[in-house]
């Protein structure tokens, strides 16, 4: 099952900037090869602070 939800207006710049960061690698296949470029990215994403 997929969930997806809304954007929220805060995430729209951090939403555009990794579309951006990401557009070059469009439409390659992912695998163990691809972990480098997921590190770099998972680096760069902040970390999610969960309310509860």
């Amino acid at each position: 099952m997929t969930i997806i939800q809304p954007l929220l207006p805060q995430d729209v710049a951090a939403v555009a900037a990794m579309r951006q960061a990401t557009l070059a690698h469009k439409g390659e296949k992912t695998g163990p090869e691809a972990q480098p470029m997921f590190d770099v990215l998972l680096a760069a994403t902040p970390l999610l602070r969960m309310c509860g």
